[in-house]
């Protein structure tokens, strides 16, 4: 046996084979497992990432060098990527690409491996909207739900078990990844067939829906456990492991994504984990030991350009009281429900309490009283905040 993070590997569906970097979400809706390098059986193509050995060993631990970086027009990787370590004593580890030179190939990184990778050790490198597309700001103001598909596949010769998998938030910026594990292995004796599966009809089209649901055969896989969150390793799917997988099959696994309305915007980054959890049992020389291997997943959520009003529903005057009225409004008009927003006063006379658990409410509104002062005084001001920052 020979229990290699190397060889193991994540394909998009429903994609032909190509040695071009992917990035292109809508291929993963399932279908066909591509069919692997027929005239070199170790080259995997149609990834959702690039897969480069490393040309030498850095003296800095946030540096890693690979030669075979593209041109500064082609950028790949590029300042912004993620680059995962999958082979050797640095192995496991993921972070993002800073800074990348393109005449000498060295990679600057985020933050630093736990000891110097070497020449060889293999990198992937993956960028965003590798499995999920960009969000709009549409499905921001509604709330999205939608579905990708991706394939597990080991190439490498013998028979391994009980692989499992988690998906680790890193920045989800209040979204969620479940994901489903297809109980049974999908077997390719042949590395030029392929194994299909139904297609999704869209990514907003769930996997049960296309396969008959939970515990259906179909097209020689049960789909036998529900979507779930697993935030950890205690949570892994299947819980009891994978059945044995020989050279070239591979274990289908699908991922709901889900965007509540009002995401924080910015990089939402997931990390889908393939941990093995006894690996020198099962090989002495598993490479890495302990087995974890980690593909990033990528998208950006948008940043709404809110159009904010102040006003109240009367003249403010001594002694008397307003309602004052803040207002949050997404670029095309549509009020921004549900919203956090708080609504206080910044100077002037006069008593006014902030609200300061508020939400917007069906009209894109918070409000609060203000009460005037028994004298005339400095006109009260009034400041409208919408927090960026709201969920983890």
């Amino acid at each position: 046996m020979t229990l290699r993070g190397a060889q193991c590997h994540i394909m998009y569906s429903g994609a032909t084979n190509s040695d071009v970097a992917q990035s292109n979400p809508l291929i993963s809706l399932g279908g066909a497992r591509p069919a692997n390098g027929i005239l070199d059986p170790a080259v995997l193509l149609s990834a959702p990432y690039r897969e480069e050995a490393l040309d030498s060993t850095r003296t800095l631990l946030n540096e890693v060098q690979d030669t075979q970086t593209d041109t500064a027009s082609s950028t790949d990787p590029a300042p912004g990527d993620w680059l995962s370590i999958v082979s050797g004593a640095a192995c496991p580890y993921h972070g993002r690409v800073q800074a990348v030179n393109y005449s000498t190939g060295v990679i600057t990184l985020d933050r630093p491996v736990s000891v110097a990778p070497v020449s060889t050790d293999l990198i992937r490198t993956a960028r965003a909207q590798n499995v999920f597309p960009n969000v709009t700001l549409a499905q921001i103001q509604a709330g999205l739900v939608d579905y990708r598909m991706l394939y597990f596949i080991k190439n490498d010769a013998g028979s391994e078990n009980n692989f499992r998998f988690w998906c680790e938030p890193v920045t989800p910026n209040g979204c969620d990844i479940e994901i489903l594990v297809g109980s049974d292995v999908l077997i390719d004796a042949d590395p030029g067939l392929v194994t299909a599966l139904l297609l999704l009809a869209s990514g907003t089209e769930s996997p049960l829906t296309s396969f008959g649901g939970l515990r259906t055969p179909n097209a020689g896989f049960d789909l036998a456990e529900a979507f779930s969150p697993t935030y950890s390793a205690l949570n892994v799917r299947p819980r009891n492991g994978s059945p044995v997988i020989a050279d070239e099959s591979s274990i289908p696994i699908f991922f709901r994504r889900t965007i509540p309305q009002h995401a924080n915007p910015g990089e939402c980054v997931f990390v889908l984990h393939i941990v093995v959890p006894n690996a020198v049992a099962q090989d002495a020389t598993a490479n890495p030991a302990t087995f974890d291997l980690r593909i990033p997943i990528v998208w950006t959520n948008p940043e709404p350009a809110y159009r904010l009003r102040i006003f109240s529903d009367r003249i403010l005057t001594t002694r008397g009281s307003a309602e004052i009225i803040g207002e949050v409004l997404y670029p095309d008009g549509t009020p921004a429900v549900g919203l956090n927003a708080l609504l206080t006063k910044t100077a002037g006379v006069g008593t006014f309490t902030p609200d300061l658990d508020a939400k917007t409410d069906a009209r894109g509104r918070v409000t609060s009283v203000y009460t005037g002062p028994a004298t005339l005084g400095a006109d009260p001001a009034f400041l409208l905040t919408v927090p960026t920052s709201l969920r983890v």
